[in-house]
């Protein structure tokens, strides 16, 4: 379980209830956030940026370079190597070691 609040995020056991891990400075009031399927990895979406975790560490891996403002959804695929961002108007593919963009799809404008 992630918990996140302006003080910082932390990880949480679901199993015994303790504190695994805080994340990084950079993760403070967290607006969307996801697990890997593993549990080895969390992306966060906070103040503009999106980052990946190393979710029994706390360590910053890496950050996605979006340029859109606002993440309404993140996903990883089963293996744990894609990461989908949503935002209003596109949703992204991204490459979880690179941390490079491998597609976008944009939605098609409505009632415009």
């Amino acid at each position: 379980v992630l918990t996140s609040s302006a003080l910082g995020s932390t990880v949480w056991s679901v199993a015994t209830g303790a504190q695994v891990t805080r994340l990084g400075e950079s993760a403070t009031s967290v607006d969307t956030a996801c697990f890997s399927y593993d549990s080895h990895f969390i992306v966060t979406y906070s103040d503009g940026d999106i980052d990946v975790w190393g979710a029994s560490t706390g360590t910053l891996l890496g950050r996605l370079e979006d340029q859109s403002d606002g993440v309404h959804a993140l996903a990883f695929n089963r293996a744990g190597s894609r990461i989908l961002t949503g935002i209003r108007e596109a949703v992204s593919l991204w490459d979880r070691e690179s941390y490079t963009e491998l597609l976008r799809m944009r939605f098609p404008e409505v009632g415009g």
